[in-house]
């Protein structure tokens, strides 16, 4: 068993352990050290399952008067992503390192997280939980993984500003967000990349089932909310107020919104994952 030596308060070792599952198996060709070491990784996400099909989020346990189960974590970020994170880890993993007991352990999550999900609607839990049910549903041809991939994704559509608004005009392809279960008709942002991965995977397990009606709408949401992602990235036209020398730093990025131009790898990192999915999943496959 491997993870983070960082301590919970510092770093989620659930998440770290999950990317760095995920970058090991994005390689072209990565040692059998490497992923020997994946494997160790993936051991630990194993050990993290619960009774109920969770995972714990941390390895702190909270006493029991503090009025939290074990494993509690604070950050808002934890349930909604990184369950997903480790359980999308896990069947990538499968590719190279297939293990019975990884397709078992997502199994039993699925009823817990859909639950979850359920109770408490969430843009960003889809993301990643979507990721994970459609690797499974290709892998085993399971219906029920099939169905909470679409039952996620049919309700990502209904976020989508679908319709040209004359007085928003460049909102067309992004979506409102989603604030404890309610959304928010909020100006979109760089967050729709995700919501765009998500409709790629969808438009996957559409393909092989088939459903040819779900197929084209996924596949029509997932060109729009690209095509909006286009229109947060810099280009050379809308950086000539730039200093010469640093306007190279800024082109190609993508930042966060029409409201707030700042720029992280990470902002750039999901908008190209979902360009890319897109070109290898969904262009290059086509309709069922």
């Amino acid at each position: 068993m491997r993870h983070p030596i960082l301590p919970a308060t510092v770093v989620n070792r659930l998440s770290a352990a999950s990317l760095l599952v995920l970058a090991i198996h994005e390689l072209p060709a990565p040692s059998d050290e490497l992923l020997s070491k994946a494997e160790q990784l993936c051991n630990y996400l194993r050990a993290q399952q619960q009774p109920d099909g969770s995972l714990r989020l941390n390895d702190t346990a909270r006493p029991a008067d503090a009025g939290a189960p074990a494993g509690f974590d604070p950050d808002p970020a934890a349930i909604d992503q990184y369950p997903g994170q480790a359980l999308c880890a896990l069947m990538r993993s499968q590719q190279r390192r297939p293990a019975k007991w990884k397709t078992e352990l997502v199994r039993k999550a699925l009823p817990y997280y859909l639950k979850h999900w359920r109770e408490q609607k969430d843009r960003d839990f889809v993301c990643w939980q979507s990721s994970a049910w459609t690797e499974a549903y290709l892998l085993t041809k399971e219906k029920a993984f099939a169905d909470a991939v679409f039952e996620v994704n049919d309700w990502l559509c209904g976020l989508q500003y679908d319709q040209l608004d004359p007085h928003h005009l460049r909102w067309l392809g992004g979506f409102m967000g989603c604030v404890g279960g309610h959304l928010t008709e909020s100006p979109p942002d760089v967050g729709s990349a995700g919501c765009a991965a998500s409709l790629a995977e969808a438009c996957r397990v559409a393909a092989q089932v088939p459903d040819v009606a779900r197929h084209e709408g996924y596949s029509a949401a997932l060109e729009r909310g690209l095509q909006f992602l286009t229109t947060l990235q810099y280009a050379e036209a809308d950086t000539q107020h730039f200093a010469d020398w640093y306007r190279p730093r800024l082109v190609g990025g993508f930042y966060a919104s029409h409201q707030d131009g700042t720029l992280r790898i990470d902002y750039t990192q999901n908008a190209v994952a979902a360009l890319v999915l897109y070109l290898e999943q969904v262009a290059r496959v086509g309709a069922p």
